[in-house]
């Protein structure tokens, strides 16, 4: 358990040094930063089933569709939802290349990355700008390192044991109690631009949001029999293990902000 602490502990450093600055600066570095999120994500999740030249077409594929989705006016993004369903059903045909649940897994993952990155231009757009997001960042990684901290400590319970071996109910709530609490705070201090009933909602709300991304991802993961995502984050697994409550959790705090 302390090895694997430690090599999340290292990588999780590194993380903040790469995405803290984006965080802060906002503009051109945060659009790159979310560039090699969704250039990574598509890869991993293009990596469920292929593994051959087949990755690489479809990566770009996912990809492209992704940035079309995130930029496109918000009057057309329901037509262009459709079109991209249309789209995807269309490579099924294709003989040997995309089958049914990965084209279904991928659609599913790619919306709502695609809300997110959505979200996180909405967030940059008030006025507290990259404090309101440091606050969402801050209850992800509190929901995450709490529920890791109190279920190795505490943890009896499975939470899902079919989903997650390892999720306890002792570590879930303690991770939900740390996240909302503390998240509260800082928004209490610094995010201005949430009246406190929507920052005492969305203190309550997200930390949920947070725990069930990292179930919907699990499960993601035991359908197709994998343990993570990808290598790239020694400890963490791939970007979307690092990143799946956070992407969840941006989608909601749209609708629980108002923006």
């Amino acid at each position: 358990m302390k090895n694997n602490f430690r090599t999340r502990a290292v990588t999780a450093a590194i993380l903040v040094a790469v995405v803290l600055p984006c965080l802060i600066l906002g503009g051109q570095w945060m659009r790159v930063l979310l560039v090699l999120i969704g250039l990574f994500g598509a890869w991993e999740i293009s990596g469920l089933k292929l593994k051959d030249t087949r990755q690489v077409v479809f990566t770009a594929i996912l990809w492209v569709a992704m940035a079309a989705l995130v930029f496109c006016d918000s009057s057309i993004l329901p037509a262009a939802l459709g079109v991209w369903f249309i789209v995807l059903a269309a490579l099924c045909l294709i003989p040997g290349f995309v089958t049914i649940d990965l084209a279904c897994t991928a659609y599913c993952l790619s919306v709502i990355m695609v809300m997110a990155a959505r979200s996180t231009a909405a967030v940059y757009g008030t006025a507290d700008g990259w404090k309101l997001m440091f606050y969402i960042v801050m209850i992800c990684t509190l929901a995450d390192t709490g529920a890791y901290l109190f279920g190795s400590w505490l943890g009896r319970h499975p939470m899902a044991p079919s989903i997650s071996p390892r999720k306890t109910w002792e570590g879930a709530i303690g991770g939900y109690v740390c996240s909302a609490v503390l998240s509260y705070i800082y928004g209490m201090l610094v995010c201005e631009s949430l009246g406190g009933w929507q920052l005492a909602v969305c203190s309550l709300i997200l930390p949920a949001a947070a725990e069930a991304g990292d179930l919907i991802f699990s499960m993601i993961k035991r359908h197709w029999k994998i343990k993570d995502y990808g290598t790239l984050l020694p400890g963490h697994g791939g970007v979307l293990d690092r990143f799946d409550s956070l992407i969840v959790v941006l989608t909601v705090f749209s609708l629980a902000a108002g923006l």
